[in-house]
C-alpha cells in the first residue's frame, strides 16, 4: 500500500474505504469552500457517492491509471491529493489536490506535491507532470510556481463548472527540470 511522510505527523495514504466516512464529513463542513473551484462537489452528496468515489479510485490505482491519497495530519484527514491520470505511453501524469479550508496556508499541498513529483519521477519513470488551475485560482496557481512549474498558457473554457465555462492556467514541470530546480 502506498504511504509516504511528509512531515512529522504529516503523511499521504492510499484511499481506503474505511476512510468514507471521515472524508464525508471533511467535504460537508468544507462543502461551500471547495464548491468555488470544484465541480464534483454537488454530486457528492451521501456516504454512498464516496464509497463508488474510493472504489473506483482504487480500481484506478489497481490498473496503474492513478493514484488518490488522503492526506493526513495527526491521523485525521485533512485533504487530498491524486495522479488524476498516468500515462505510461507518454510518460506523464496530472496532480490534483483539495484541502480543508482550515488548513490553508501552511505548506501542506506543496510538501504533498513535492512527494507526489519525487515518487512520478523517480518510482514510476515519467517524464512530465502537469497542474492545472482554473485561472482565477490563485492559490493553486502559486502551488506549482513554488515547485517550479512553467507556465504553458490558458486553455480556454475548458472546464464547465456551476453553470459557466472556465478558463485553466497549465503548468508542467519536466524530469530534468525537477533535478536543478528542487533538489
Amino acid at each position: 500500500m502506498f504511504s509516504k511522510q511528509v512531515r512529522e505527523n504529516l503523511s499521504l495514504r492510499l484511499i481506503q474505504k474505511t476512510d468514507a466516512e471521515q472524508l464525508f464529513m471533511l467535504i460537508n463542513k468544507n462543502r461551500d469552500y471547495l464548491r468555488e473551484w470544484l465541480g464534483w462537489v454537488d454530486d457528492t452528496q451521501t456516504l454512498k457517492d464516496i464509497d463508488f468515489f474510493i472504489k473506483s479510485s482504487l480500481q484506478r490505482y489497481t490498473e496503474k491509471n492513478g493514484l488518490l491519497c488522503t492526506i493526513v495530519l495527526d491521523n485525521n484527514i485533512i485533504g487530498v491529493i491524486d495522479f488524476n491520470f498516468i500515462d505510461q505511453i507518454n510518460h506523464q501524469t496530472g496532480i490534483g489536490y483539495w484541502l480543508s479550508e482550515d488548513m490553508q496556508g501552511k505548506g501542506i499541498i506543496t510538501d504533498s506535491c513535492k512527494i507526489f513529483i519525487d515518487y512520478a519521477f523517480d518510482t514510476l519513470n515519467l517524464n512530465r507532470i502537469q497542474i492545472p488551475a482554473a485561472e482565477g485560482n490563485f492559490k493553486s496557481r502559486a502551488v506549482a510556481e513554488r515547485l517550479g512549474m512553467k507556465f504553458e498558457g490558458i486553455i480556454r473554457e475548458r472546464e464547465y463548472l456551476y453553470g459557466r465555462y472556465i478558463n485553466h492556467a497549465m503548468y508542467s514541470l519536466l524530469r530534468r527540470e525537477w533535478g536543478i530546480s528542487n533538489k
